[in-house]
């Protein structure tokens, strides 16, 4: 309701605002969501991907730009939906990529992506299913930034628009649910795997740019390429469909992660082995 209502409050079109909001089946309090005012179209539906609740949101959605947001956000700027729609109209074939400041990654990743209803129709991201709760905004960030590297710069940066992230790892919010029955680095793999996706949907998004008519979107007829995690970041090094720049930077935090995760599996197993020594000494002495 906060989110909702931030939005509504410092928007200067309110009568064209759709919120497409998908709650889980067990959530009784929000299920009782309402906001006078503002259209907004309720989803009940079981545990799902985040993925498949990103997708799902799009298919009932209505308008022609989407913002694809969580809840735990608060709009900040008056205006900021003439801002995004004058942006937005300077590319004609709606491809692109818009993402306002979100208070904590800035403009190094679009945590609130906003993109075309087009994007979907012509993409069809189906292997979004894929990401059971990350990856999503590096995903999109992604397949952009290889679009840049065809030489069509689509994606632009709304540092004057502050959707703030009230994340908990800022302080701003409390670990909840949500986070606790995710896997960290779940979908670290998956996102390895995908690259043959992203290289399809940014080349179907180059045809789109060109005027060249593509057939229906399959996704699906693509093969996911396996890659070890400790192998793709040098994959990816090589992957000269992508910006130098963006290479570099996303191989090492991608690399990072994956040390990361391989130190905290490290310390449960050290945790085990001190346990079962100091049980043996129980015993003997």
């Amino acid at each position: 309701m906060r989110m909702l209502a931030s939005a509504f409050d410092s928007s200067d079109h309110r009568d064209a605002l759709e919120a497409v909001v998908l709650l889980d089946e067990d959530d009784n309090e929000s299920l009782a969501l309402a906001f006078a005012g503002l259209s907004v179209v309720r989803l009940v539906c079981p545990q799902m991907s985040m993925g498949s609740r990103v997708l799902t949101c799009v298919e009932h959605a209505t308008g022609e730009i989407l913002i694809l947001a969580n809840d735990d956000l608060s709009v900040r700027t008056k205006g900021w939906d003439s801002r995004i729609r004058g942006v937005a109209a300077s590319y004609p074939d709606g491809v692109f990529l818009l993402y306002p400041d979100d208070g904590f990654k800035g403009a190094t990743l679009p945590t609130f992506p906003i993109v075309s209803k087009e994007f979907f129709t012509v993409c069809s991201p189906e292997f979004w299913r894929f990401y059971q709760g990350a990856f999503l905004d590096v995903d999109l960030f992604e397949i952009f930034q290889r679009l840049r590297q065809s030489g069509q710069q689509r994606i632009h940066y709304l540092g004057d628009v502050l959707f703030e992230h009230e994340h908990y790892r800022t302080g701003k919010s409390a670990w909840d649910d949500t986070y606790a029955r995710r896997n960290r680095f779940g979908d670290d793999a998956t996102f390895a795997s995908l690259v043959p996706y992203r290289k399809a949907t940014a080349i179907r998004l180059l045809k789109q740019i060109e005027g060249i008519e593509t057939p229906e979107a399959s996704a699906f007829a693509i093969q996911p390429r396996p890659i070890p995690c400790l192998g793709y970041p040098f994959h990816l090094l090589f992957d000269r469909g992508l910006p130098a720049v963006w290479r570099i930077r996303l191989a090492a935090w991608y690399f990072a992660r994956q040390l990361y995760r391989a130190a905290l599996s490290v310390k449960p197993a050290v945790l085990r082995r001190g346990a079962r020594r100091s049980a043996g000494r129980s015993q003997s002495g």
